[in-house]
């Protein structure tokens, strides 16, 4: 009789230590692959953020009241308290207001803040419409005859924490900078300093002149050319799951930018080494972290505004 052919034991042994080496490389290639996939869903997604709250701000920039007579006050640090990061008149709808008072103005203002929806640091858009008082109203404090208000401390009108609505509730942070006309004028600042302006970005706002000495509070928009936005983003799924803290953590690791630099330039390197960031920070937030920034011009004509 002739013996049947059977694999040996060490024959076996071999055979399942290869099946068993090929199933980790199978294992390690998948799970690298929904990683990679994981981390891009997680850029689109913070990019979408980033798309929301800037295609809000260039409507709302878009018809903005540009008058001489209109306040614009800014902010660079965005913080959670007045001075708001942005505050201006634009020609925007608002709820609030009807009939014939309402000619579509508001005052707009943005922040990076709380809410009671959102225990999270992000940012928050408010609008309170501003109520025309006709067109003869001579005498009426903040207005002028033709019915526009005009000064912000003059028209009666406060945005509140109550007035502002979670607009990207990933994006965790957001400064702006003002690109100077290279008219080669001189050009004070609001933290004292005066410069020539050469065409550089600053990121202390340009303030009007009441005197030949004394600058006021109102953002001198007629020598900026663009505002220039900068806004951190994550992934909407991990702020979800951040503390107030790590959000806030996370957000201070972006400085604001120097006289001359643009946000993406500063902001890229450290949003791409995930190890650099706070360690307190989860690394799945950390490594979702995206820059972007965006220009706004203000005065599209190519010459300063007189």
């Amino acid at each position: 009789m002739k013996r049947g052919k059977a694999f040996t034991l060490i024959e076996v042994l071999v055979g399942v230590a290869i099946l068993a080496i090929l199933g980790l490389v199978i294992v390690q290639i998948i799970t690298a692959t929904l990683s990679a996939s994981r981390m891009s869903n997680a850029g689109i997604d913070a990019a979408a953020q980033a798309r929301l709250a800037f295609d809000r701000l260039g409507i709302d920039l878009a018809a903005m009241v540009r008058r001489p007579d209109i306040d614009f006050q800014s902010t660079s640090s965005f913080g959670a308290a007045p001075p708001y990061g942005l505050l201006f008149v634009s020609g925007v709808m608002a709820a609030g207001v009807g009939g014939t008072n309402n000619r579509g103005y508001s005052l707009v203002g943005y922040q990076v803040n709380v809410t009671t929806d959102t225990p999270t640091p992000c940012l928050l858009r408010g609008a309170i419409p501003i109520a025309w008082q006709g067109t003869n109203a001579v005498g009426v404090t903040g207005y002028e005859t033709n019915g526009l208000p005009v000064s912000l401390t003059s028209i009666g009108v406060t945005l509140s924490l109550g007035d502002f609505d979670v607009l990207a509730p990933a994006v965790i942070r957001v400064v702006v900078g003002y690109q100077l006309y290279p008219s080669g004028n001189s050009v004070s600042l609001s933290d004292g300093t005066s410069l020539q302006a050469l065409g550089q970005v600053v990121y202390s706002p340009p303030v009007r002149l009441d005197s030949e000495e004394n600058p006021s509070s109102m953002t001198d928009l007629s020598c900026v050319s663009s505002l220039i936005v900068g806004v951190v983003a994550i992934d909407p799924d991990a702020v979800k799951r951040l503390k107030a803290s790590e959000v806030a953590a996370l957000a201070a690791s972006f400085p604001v930018p120097s006289a001359g630099q643009y946000p993406v330039a500063l902001w890229s390197p450290i949003a791409e080494n995930a190890s650099g960031l706070p360690a307190g920070v989860p690394l799945f937030a950390r490594q979702s972290v995206r820059v972007f920034q965006r220009a706004f011009p203000i005065n599209p004509y190519g010459a300063p505004r007189q």
